[in-house]
């Protein structure tokens, strides 16, 4: 599924090149502008994206943990009364939020709103293309192209170097009560951990003999704990 995210996006930027270059004379500008307008474009779709999971966690009553864009991130304080602005050592894209309960079904709804947005945003941009306007068009054209890179890196589920994009944790979460209950613990500790509190220790939950469990969110809390025990 990795090779298959990576391939479509691949040919998403290809074929943007090419429609790009099918209106306009191949020249140094015209490929500087077309790089320029696709940079801008990957930044305020991933923008967006993020901002699609914290409407959706807001919606579903989560609480947010940090909001980073770039080397800058939003944290909310210990007790949820105020925000201030961090510098971060790595260079993301991360909207984290901690949800109020273990269970149910809005629980994924969060994971889903970045995909979401970034869905909504491009058939609203794919329907205003439609008016044929070559200066709306040159502007649009780029973001269209950026949103499917976002919609094909996280819609197509898959799992790169022990991290879940978003449709996989959709699906594990969806499938596995036993899942969300892990994953809720998981949250609670990573935010302890990122606050500087006593991470505590994972508590798996066993799961029913029927079900299809995935045990990733364990994994990933024993490794917080073994780490604050380092």
């Amino acid at each position: 599924m990795k090779f298959i995210a990576y391939g479509t996006i691949l040919l998403n930027i290809l074929a943007y090149i090419y429609l790009f270059y099918n209106t306009r004379p191949f020249t140094l500008f015209t490929l500087t502008q077309c790089l320029i307008l696709l940079i801008i474009s990957e930044f305020l779709q991933s923008v967006m994206h993020e901002i699609g999971h914290l409407l959706a966690g807001k919606f579903t009553g989560y609480h947010l943990l940090f909001f980073q864009i770039g080397f800058l991130s939003i944290i909310n304080s210990r007790k949820g009364t105020g925000l201030k602005i961090s510098k971060r050592k790595d260079f993301n894209y991360q909207c984290v939020m901690i949800p109020q309960s273990n269970t149910g079904n809005l629980l994924f709804i969060y994971n889903a709103g970045g995909i979401l947005i970034n869905l909504a945003i491009n058939i609203i941009f794919i329907m205003l293309i439609q008016l044929d306007i070559v200066r709306i068009s040159i502007i649009l054209l780029p973001l269209i192209f950026a949103g499917n890179n976002k919609l094909f890196a996280n819609a197509i589920p898959y799992v790169h170097n022990n991290l879940l994009n978003d449709m996989k944790i959709i699906i594990i979460l969806m499938r596995s009560p036993t899942a969300q209950h892990d994953y809720f613990q998981y949250l609670s500790m990573y935010e302890n951990k990122f606050r500087g509190i006593y991470v505590g220790k994972f508590v798996p939950t066993k799961p029913d003999a029927a079900e299809r469990y995935d045990s990733f969110f364990a994994k990933a809390a024993s490794r917080l704990t073994d780490d604050g025990q380092r």
